[in-house]
């Protein structure tokens, strides 16, 4: 029996790591296909790179595949946050990287431009390695979207996790009608209530990595406003589901882990201010 208070954020001991291998088979039929020799890598050779032939934004362009903020970004992420390296090296596919043309380039650097390549289960993720701090940002941002799929909660669906009624597909398309809520990110239209989830969960995976880069890294003075502004969107998402979810009995038990991560990371931003 799964116990989905420890799904939230990444084990250890790769608990998380093994269920979401097997969800990703049995309802996706997704299973992870690792490199092979002479393929340009990421993560000691876990993680494919490779360039897209579309850019995802008019002023992207392909990266080189040695791009040095790609190494950087490894010892980093096994330095600092040695959980996520292991789950990111069992789980993520592919990573295409851009170069934005209108940002200076910098390791110290905040912020990306990110996206799922295809279907998120697969987990394949389009990354600006501008920064180095920014392009780590922009791989756990798009994990946790994937991550949440293959747990069973997408943008307009969300049975196995969440009771709650799901809108029509011209009330998401309009930012209309019942099953609608306030997005902490978006602000355009309401939002069906999968995608506040998204939301939520996304920002639980950078806020966490920000927090590993903090010290060794970067001080907290120097992207103080950056991590204030990461924990005031985490601390909506999670009144949000306390206000608005009705979970399931698995749900339950996952929203309680990820409040208690929220919690504790917004306890700790709160504690450096």
């Amino acid at each position: 029996m799964t116990d989905w208070t420890r799904m939230a954020r990444p084990q250890a001991d790769g608990y998380d790591t093994e269920i979401m291998r097997q969800l990703a088979k049995e309802r996706y039929d997704w299973t992870k296909t690792f490199p092979q020799g002479g393929t340009d890598t990421w993560l000691d050779g876990a993680v494919m790179l490779r360039r897209a032939e579309h850019a995802q934004g008019p002023n992207l362009i392909q990266a080189p595949l040695n791009h040095p903020h790609l190494a950087i970004t490894e010892q980093w992420l096994g330095d600092y946050w040695p959980e996520f390296y292991a789950q990111a090296s069992d789980l993520l596919q592919t990573v295409y990287p851009f170069v934005d043309n209108d940002a200076e380039q910098a390791p110290l650097r905040t912020g990306c431009s990110c996206g799922p390549m295809g279907n998120r289960v697969g987990f394949e993720i389009s990354v600006s390695v501008n920064g180095a701090v920014g392009m780590l940002e922009g791989i756990a941002h798009e994990f946790g979207h994937s991550k949440l799929k293959v747990l069973g909660v997408s943008m307009v669906h969300w049975e196995r996790l969440v009771a709650n009624p799901e809108p029509t597909e011209e009330a998401i398309e309009s930012g209309v009608g019942d099953y609608l809520y306030a997005s902490m990110v978006r602000k355009d239209k309401l939002r069906p209530l999968g995608a506040c989830i998204h939301g939520y969960y996304a920002y639980l995976y950078v806020t966490e990595m920000l927090r590993r880069l903090t010290g060794p890294v970067f001080t907290f003075e120097s992207n103080a406003g950056w991590l204030q502004l990461m924990a005031t969107r985490i601390d909506s998402g999670a009144r949000q589901i306390r206000e608005v979810v009705t979970p399931t009995e698995e749900g339950a038990a996952f929203f309680r882990g990820c409040d208690d991560w929220a919690q504790e990371l917004i306890g700790w931003v709160a504690a450096q201010s």
